[in-house]
C-alpha cells in the first residue's frame, strides 16, 4: 500500500495541535519539530524530532538523512510567529516547496526592518525611528514604542507623551526585543484591522478582514476580535495591493495589521505575520463566524496547489477574551447565537443585524471597559 504524502508542522506546542490535526484530517501524514522533547503536539504527529523550529539547518539535515520521509514530504507550515516563519521559508526554498520567499520572510519577522522598508518604498505605514536605547533629539509626541523583534504578543508596548516615559518605555522594549532594539513609531488613531490574504503569482486572494479589540492606552493589550466594518474594505484592499506590488511579493500567506482611520480614507501597515494566526483567530473565531471555515485547510490547499476557498457571506460577530462582563445586559432578540467557553476563556457572539452588532460593540466597550471605542 502506498504511503501518504507528508507535510511538516514547524513547532509542536499546544498552539500547533490544531494545525497538526488538520494536516492529518486532510489525508496527509505530519512530521513535526520542536525543541521540547515532551512537546504535546508529538502525540498527534506521525513523525517527530526534538529539534528547535528556529534551527532550519538541523531540520534540513534531518530530512536529508531520512530519505524515505523526505521523498514523500511536499510542504511546510507553521503557527509559530517570528523565526519559525523564516525557518519554513528557508526549508521550502532548499527543497523546492511552495512558501513565501525567504527575502519576504526575513523582512516581516523584524518590525524594525519592515517599517523602515515600508517607509522607504512609500508603502502606507507609520513613520519609525529604530533605537538601541538612545533617544532622538526631535520627537513629535505622542509616539508608540514596541520591541523591534519578539515572539511575545503585546509585550512592552506603550504610548508615550513625553521624554521621561519614553526613556522608560524604550529601555523595557529593548530588554525584551530579540535584537535589543525598539521601534519609536508615529502614533496612529483609528481601527485595528487585519487583512487575511493569500498571494499567488503576485495576485491577491482575499479571505476576510477582522478587527482587533484592545483595552486602549497605554499598552493596547488585546481584548478580542470582531468582523471588520465593510466600510474599511476598499482602503484596506488598496493598501494591500500597494504592499504586494512594491515588495514584488509572488506567493505566500499573510495576516497584515493596519490602522484604518475613522473616516476610512487611509490604512497604514504596522505589522505583517506569515504564520497561521493564533490568539483564537484561526481555531475559534473564523470557524465560528463562517460555518466551520478552516484557514488551516486553506493553507494546506495553498502549499499543495489545490483550490483555496474564501468565505463570501457577510456576518456580524465578535469574540471577547474571557467571559463577558456580567454588568452588560443583552437584548436576546438581537442575537443569533452566543457561546461562553470557560475552559478556553472566551465568549463568542453572533448577531442577526449589523445595527445590533455595532450597538453592542460600542456600548459593551463603553459600559464594561470605559472606552469610547466605536463611533459608527
Amino acid at each position: 500500500m502506498e504511503k501518504s504524502q507528508v507535510i511538516i508542522s514547524l513547532g509542536a506546542g499546544v498552539n500547533q495541535i490544531s494545525l497538526i490535526k488538520e494536516i492529518k484530517n486532510s489525508g496527509f501524514e505530519c512530521l513535526t519539530f520542536d525543541r521540547n522533547p515532551d512537546a504535546p503536539g508529538f502525540e498527534f504527529a506521525d513523525y517527530y524530532e526534538a529539534i528547535s523550529s528556529y534551527d532550519y539547518k538541523k531540520i534540513i539535515n534531518y530530512l536529508e538523512n531520512n530519505n524515505e520521509i523526505l521523498s514523500r514530504t511536499i510542504g511546510v507550515l507553521t503557527r509559530s510567529t517570528g523565526m519559525p516563519v523564516l525557518s519554513a521559508a528557508k526549508i521550502a526554498k532548499h527543497f523546492g516547496f511552495k512558501y513565501m520567499n525567504v527575502e519576504i520572510a526575513e523582512l516581516i519577522v523584524d518590525k524594525a526592518n519592515l517599517l523602515t522598508k515600508l517607509n522607504k518604498l512609500g508603502i502606507p505605514s507609520p513613520k519609525v525611528v529604530v533605537t538601541q536605547g538612545e533617544i532622538p533629539e526631535t520627537i513629535n509626541f505622542p509616539v508608540f514604542v514596541k520591541p523591534s523583534k519578539t515572539i511575545l504578543s503585546h509585550t512592552a508596548m506603550k504610548k508615550c507623551y513625553g521624554i521621561d516615559e519614553l526613556k522608560v518605555a524604550v529601555e523595557k522594549a529593548c530588554e525584551v526585543s530579540d535584537n535589543g532594539k525598539a521601534n519609536i513609531e508615529e502614533f496612529l488613531v483609528g481601527y485595528d484591522i487585519v487583512s487575511i490574504d493569500f498571494v499567488e503569482n503576485g495576485k491577491i486572494l482575499h479571505v476576510c478582514n477582522i478587527g482587533e479589540l484592545t483595552r486602549g492606552e497605554p499598552d493596547f493589550v488585546g481584548l478580542g476580535w470582531y468582523t471588520a466594518f465593510k466600510e474599511a474594505d476598499d482602503v484596506v484592499a488598496e493598501t494591500m495591493r500597494i504592499f504586494v506590488e512594491k515588495l514584488k511579493i509572488e506567493k505566500g500567506f499573510f495576516q497584515t495589521a493596519m490602522k484604518v482611520s475613522k473616516d476610512f480614507k487611509s490604512a497604514k501597515i504596522y505589522e505583517v505575520h506569515g504564520e497561521i494566526g493564533g490568539d483564537l483567530t484561526s481555531d475559534v473565531f473564523l470557524p465560528q463566524c463562517y460555518d466551520g471555515y478552516s484557514i488551516f485547510r486553506q493553507n494546506i490547499n495553498f502549499i499543495t496547489n489545490n483550490r483555496i476557498y474564501v468565505p463570501n457571506n457577510e456576518v456580524f460577530c465578535c469574540l471577547i477574551f474571557d467571559e463577558l462582563d456580567k454588568s452588560y445586559a443583552f437584548n436576546g432578540a438581537c442575537l443569533r447565537s452566543i457561546i461562553f467557553d470557560k475552559q478556553n476563556k472566551y465568549s463568542f457572539i453572533k448577531f442577526i443585524k449589523k445595527d445590533d452588532f455595532l450597538c453592542f460593540m460600542r456600548d459593551y466597550m463603553k459600559t464594561t471597559r470605559g472606552i469610547q471605542y466605536f463611533s459608527l
